[in-house]
């Protein structure tokens, strides 16, 4: 393989946490040394460019000022969204100049034509040489390919539907594409970028913003748009830009083809405005009661100091507007809090998921403790591993030997992370237990089937979330005694727990519960009804 070169993978569309994180952090006092007016790697084809840059954010005074006042909140957020969608670590993201999402749109004649393939690109700039750290994409390879003496990759296991295919165009850039058309019109577009694209020009004014992005207005785009936003559609293209500090500027630009029609689109923004104020205000109560209101607040300020000027074919917008960053505080608590338990629900639920994947393979659930044929016991976490896309970690247990031998413990000294609920990264301590006894669904060794879930798959708790120092790899879960009724479940998230259904279902409830309707959950075929509005007392 002639190219060493190598990256971090990464799961999902980066622009997406970095658009937030752009809303939280400051503007940089000064701008780092690379050039700031291209679009390396972005085909002309491109309708919809994206540009974000991370290490430009996080070196501002502004966003050390927050980070000072907003302690360490700010710092869990960042790096919650940089694990979840980078796989990267705080340090490497302060090392990353740009970040560009490109995508082409099919116009309905295409789409008519049977066209399916889009180009679809995301590129990343580090600041600094980043040769060592572009570690994984040549492991897990399926082929090389060669196009005009430049290689490019296609994995083996995608990193996400969008990204198939890499290519490593230097030290300091590397590009993901949905296919290879969009890798190889990515090497033909080289250094210089889009610059035929006739939204081009247009971007370059803001090219230099923390976050920058044009679009090619087609009209399957807008054609489902409400009537006082109709004059969208004869907006040829637009661009703009946003500065985001103590006193944040959003600008934009968009360009129509004739002066009548860019008058119409001033009206139809106008419009737009009076629908977002509208329907910002009447969710004023619900962000307030979720500690968002600095958003609200900020929302609105941004609504109501937009200014409109037409030019001609040409309508501008701006709005500059103050920040309060002491307000800011409150909402980032919020936000990492919220941010924690839709985690630990995303966690369980794969969990769920993985019990039904297990069931349509085994016919049946796995138990609290699973027996191999050597006699050996070992958890229901063991067996779902290939079901967690864990199979590589399952075929190095070795099912001849206990649990805490020391090769098992060896291999298990890592928990994958779907076992995970609280923010505690070092611990091997599971958060996810089965509630095991002859009432419920599981009791020992065994198991009930779907068909003896008589109470019903919703009303039936196949997990629960508990804070327990219990390894993940231990046949260990939680001794049901009817006698004594459910123990202390949760610990990790203020006001509740977590608890997975049969059907698959998550449910986040409440601390306050009555007892007797969280036992109801517990029995597989008590025959109560549960009454949902019970499950959260406070909402009552």
């Amino acid at each position: 393989m002639a190219t060493q070169k190598t990256q971090r993978s990464i799961t999902k569309p980066i622009w997406i946490p970095l658009v937030f994180m752009l809303i939280l952090v400051g503007l940089p006092r000064t701008i780092l040394s690379q050039d700031k007016s291209t679009l390396p790697f972005v085909h002309s084809s491109a309708d919809v460019v994206m540009s974000t840059r991370p290490a430009m954010i996080m070196r501002s005074d502004d966003y050390r000022d927050l980070k000072r006042k907003g302690g360490k909140h700010l710092d869990k957020i960042v790096n919650q969204l940089t694990d979840s969608y980078f796989k990267f670590s705080l340090a490497e993201i302060q090392e990353i100049d740009q970040v560009i999402y490109a995508t082409s749109i099919p116009d309905r004649e295409a789409m008519n034509a049977g066209a399916t393939e889009m180009y679809n690109v995301m590129v990343l700039r580090t600041v600094k040489d980043n040769t060592t750290g572009f570690d994984m994409v040549t492991q897990d390879i399926n082929e090389i390919f060669d196009y005009g003496g430049e290689e490019y990759f296609e994995f083996k296991k995608p990193v996400n539907y969008m990204y198939r295919y890499v290519y490593i165009a230097d030290k300091k850039t590397i590009v993901w594409g949905q296919s290879k058309t969009a890798i190889e019109l990515s090497i033909d577009a080289g250094t210089k970028g889009p610059q035929s694209a006739e939204w081009y020009k247009l971007w370059k004014e803001y090219s230099a913003k923390p976050y920058s992005m044009a679009l090619k207005v087609k009209p399957m785009m807008t054609e489902m748009l409400p009537p006082p936003l109709a004059a969208f559609r004869k907006v040829q293209m637009a661009a703009g830009g946003a500065d985001i500090a103590r006193e944040t500027k959003v600008k934009a630009k968009a360009v129509c083809l004739q002066e009548a029609d860019a008058a119409e689109v001033v009206k139809s923004v106008e419009q737009g405005l009076e629908m977002a104020r509208q329907a910002l205000e009447s969710q004023k109560d619900r962000i307030k009661n979720s500690g968002q209101e600095a958003s609200y607040v900020l929302g609105m300020d941004l609504i109501e100091a937009t200014k409109i000027k037409r030019s001609r074919q040409t309508v501008e917008l701006e709005s500059v507007i103050k920040i309060d960053f002491d307000a800011l505080i409150p909402m980032f608590e919020s936000s990492y809090v919220a941010a924690q338990r839709t985690k630990a629900a995303n966690n369980l639920k794969q969990v769920t998921i993985s019990f039904h994947n297990y069931y349509d393979a085994h016919k049946r659930f796995p138990a609290p403790v699973m027996v191999h044929e050597s006699g050996k016991k070992y958890s229901w976490r063991i067996a779902i591993l290939p079901y967690i896309e864990e199979n590589d970690l399952y075929e190095q247990y070795d099912f001849n030997q206990e649990w805490n031998s020391p090769h098992n413990r060896e291999v298990t000294s890592r928990m994958p992370d779907v076992f995970r609920s609280g923010e505690d990264d070092d611990t091997t301590n599971t958060s996810w237990f089965m509630l095991t006894g002859p009432d419920g669904i599981f009791d020992g060794e065994n198991s009930k089937s779907f068909q003896e879930i008589t109470d019903g798959t919703s009303n039936t708790m196949i997990a629960v979330e508990a804070k327990r120092s219990v390894h993940w790899a231990k046949p260990e879960d939680i001794q049901i005694d009817p006698r004594r009724g459910l123990p202390k479940l949760g610990g990790f998230h203020e006001g509740g727990f977590n608890v997975a259904m049969a059907d698959g279902s998550v449910r986040f409830i409440s601390e306050k519960t009555d007892p007797e309707v969280l036992w109801k959950l517990y029995t597989a075929t008590g025959g109560e009804v549960v009454n949902t509005e019970e499950l959260d007392p406070d909402d009552q």
